[in-house]
């Protein structure tokens, strides 16, 4: 928008993550994905929002 002199000077960002089986466990049988049998405790997914501003000085 306002040339290659001032491209980039400030830039904004965002970057999401997810992993629904970070371990390799089975999600259905694994104590350390299940409090119970049935009963996730969602231990093996991750979610993850990161987000931030650049400037070029």
């Amino acid at each position: 928008m306002w040339g290659p002199k001032y491209s980039h000077f400030v830039d904004v960002w965002v970057a999401y993550c997810y992993r629904q089986n970070k371990f390799g466990l089975d999600q259905a049988k694994s104590p350390v994905c299940n409090v119970a049998r049935g009963v996730t405790n969602n231990s093996c997914t991750e979610q993850s929002l990161y987000s931030g501003i650049t400037v070029k000085f």
